[in-house]
């Protein structure tokens, strides 16, 4: 396992044993904790295809279809696909380039994008687009900023 990753499953398991009660059950009134055989499939299977369309606030167009691909080489492939009320004026672009993850291994900026956040965050789900101060989206729309990942 690359050394990048033992910090944050250190924090992980600390944070599992310490929500554990001691006579067995679980506290309702602590958060759930992740199983983790699950922390380690999220952590070690982040490479993949994801999918999903993103809300826009934008009046000339209803949406943006997301095709990434995340690989082994820590490269990426994103199709970006502007959609319209007329199926003729969508507008696709293709983008590829390298993966960096940030500081505390948490997140993954896409490098060498500028057409949307380039902060992604690894959850169970899938893949959360974050805002570019890498906050998490919030609101009615926040479901549709995490892309899931394609079976």
């Amino acid at each position: 396992m690359p050394r990048q990753f033992i910090a944050p499953l250190i924090v992980l398991v600390v944070l599992m044993l310490s929500s554990c009660s001691s006579d067995g059950k679980s506290d309702p009134t602590k958060p759930q904790v992740m199983e983790l055989n699950e922390i380690w499939n999220i952590l070690e299977n982040w490479q993949g295809i994801y999918s999903g369309t993103l809300p826009i606030e934008d009046t000339t167009a209803i949406g943006i279809d997301v095709n990434l691909e995340l690989r082994p080489d820590s490269t990426y492939l994103l199709h970006l696909t502007t959609l319209h009320d007329n199926p003729a004026d969508n507008d696709t672009n293709q983008f590829a380039g390298n993966i960096e993850w940030d500081n505390d291994n948490q997140i993954i900026v896409l490098k060498d994008l500028d057409t949307i956040s380039d902060k992604l965050k690894i959850v169970e789900e899938g893949v959360e687009v974050l805002n570019y101060d890498r906050s998490p989206k919030d609101g009615k729309l926040a479901e549709f900023f995490v892309l899931k990942r394609k079976k």
